[in-house]
């Protein structure tokens, strides 16, 4: 919408500042040396710095964000961002190109001259295109690098809150039984493992957590670290845990900095027993969705908790081919009482592939349509350059320029072109990304990379296109 209300503003402006026998005219008439200044370059970098390092503060503890707004904010990093790229195109370019023109040795080095003059002289005219194209290609890669960054992590955030293949709550054993049964008589799928895991739970008083989300009161389930270290060896993890006395630590995969309980260094109440946090991991050896977060206690604290409290059970299963698991979880949770906590892979991978499925559709799609205007926006743009400079051209080869010269300097003069807004756009969608990253906590930099190679071939493409098609106008 912003981009749409510029545009419309400019046409507007155009008009009404223009007679309509001037805009006829406006070919024919002689272009004219464009001027930078110092100042206005200068500017530039700094409302791209000023709109990068707010993109970039923590959102949650920044002052800035707090004395703005977190609602005005993104609106001021957009605003600074989109006015110190046109700045960027419209000044600082043109003030690096006069720079390099007084460098004589290169400017006077073939057909420099020509190439360094052209791009001078029209980048101008320019800028506010290659300012929509770098906000377009930024916008995409964004779009698109979130979209795939959620399908990629999609299995990762199965397996981080459900290790097992299924978990639920067993009162008398009977469910265990029956559970036992269906996997036996399920063909296309193996036990790997089953395993009873006596736990604990403790509603604890979380007030000296400073937690800034969730209740005072927090139900846990505690566990063993002989249970612990069992449960990593059966999920193929290789490293161990050793506590004593008081020591525990904390399995909370949802944890938040800034938001969440301060563990580490902190004491709670367990049945009347205090304990220490001694570390924290955003890992589980429990489903989640049955065991909530999960403490883990030293093994005498571990008998000294259970004297005063119940020992549950929690059944912990782990089958062949979970993510194909379809009909055995659902004839497995067709006999779950909603008191038992059921979860399974299965139920969280499947739910996850829908909705990340159609982000990545919808993030493809709009991936495409961008790419496609960008690119187009450039190839129609240098074709009508093309045909005005035809008689440029002309004029080289009766002076005695081979094509091979002309050629080389269409490459660079159309590279300058293509390169600007693509690289501008790549570091836009860097900050926007890096900013995303730290809210969502995803592992995105593989698909981001992904996505960059992709966006880049598809735009060299379009290059060689533009390249081969301007040397035809101009050689015609």
């Amino acid at each position: 919408m912003l981009i749409i209300a510029v545009t419309s503003f400019h046409g507007y402006r155009l008009i009404y500042r223009f007679k309509l026998i001037e805009l006829f005219q406006a070919d024919q008439e002689s272009e004219r040396e464009p001027k930078a200044s110092i100042i206005t370059a200068i500017l530039s970098v700094l409302l791209l710095g000023f709109g990068y390092w707010l993109a970039l503060q923590d959102i949650l503890h920044s002052k800035v964000w707090q004395m703005i707004g977190i609602l005005v904010t993104p609106l001021l990093i957009i605003i600074a961002v989109i006015l110190g790229t046109y700045l960027l195109f419209s000044t600082l370019i043109i003030f690096s190109l006069k720079r390099a023109r007084k460098n004589k040795k290169k400017f006077w080095n073939g057909i420099n001259i020509i190439s360094i003059s052209q791009l001078l002289y029209r980048m101008k005219g320019n800028a506010f295109t290659l300012t929509i194209i770098a906000v377009l290609s930024a916008t995409t890669l964004v779009a698109v690098g979130t979209s795939y960054g959620f399908y990629y992590n999609n299995k990762i955030n199965a397996e981080l809150a459900n290790p097992n293949s299924m978990m639920f709550i067993d009162q008398d054993g009977g469910l265990t039984s029956q559970v036992n049964r269906l996997i036996e008589q399920d063909p296309d799928h193996d036990l790997v493992y089953h395993e009873s895991i006596p736990t604990i739970s403790a509603r604890v008083d979380t007030t000296v957590l400073n937690s800034r989300m969730g209740p005072v009161e927090a139900i846990y389930t505690v566990i063993s670290n002989e249970t612990y270290n069992h449960l990593l060896e059966l999920q193929g993890h290789t490293d161990t845990l050793t506590l004593s006395g008081d020591q525990a630590i904390a399995l909370d995969i949802s944890y938040f900095e800034g938001l969440s309980p301060e563990y580490v260094g902190s004491n709670i109440d367990v049945n009347g027993n205090d304990i220490t946090f001694t570390e924290m991991k955003e890992s589980n050896v429990l489903n989640t969705g049955t065991s909530g977060t999960t403490i883990v206690v030293s093994d005498e604290m571990f008998d000294k908790v259970s004297v005063d409290a119940e020992l549950g059970t929690m059944e912990a299963y782990k089958v062949t081919g979970e993510a194909k698991a379809k009909n055995l979880n659902e004839s497995i949770q067709s006999i779950m009482p909603e008191e038992a906590n059921f979860t399974s892979f299965y139920q969280v991978y499947s739910q996850g592939m829908e909705s990340t499925g159609l982000f990545i559709f919808i993030g493809c799609f709009l991936g495409l349509v961008f790419l496609s205007a960008t690119g187009s926006i450039i190839y129609f743009k240098q074709l009508t350059e093309a045909t005005a400079d035809r008689g440029r051209y002309n004029i080289l080869q009766k002076m005695g320029v081979d094509k091979k010269e002309i050629k080389k300097s269409i490459n660079k003069q159309v590279f300058f072109i293509f390169a600007l807004p693509l690289v501008t756009g790549i570091v836009h969608s860097v900050v926007a990304l890096i900013a995303i990253n730290s809210i969502l906590q995803l592992n995105i930099w593989l698909p981001i990379l992904i996505s960059t190679i992709i966006y880049i071939l598809i735009y060299i493409i379009y290059y060689f296109m533009t390249v081969r098609n301007y040397y035809k106008i101009v050689t015609k």
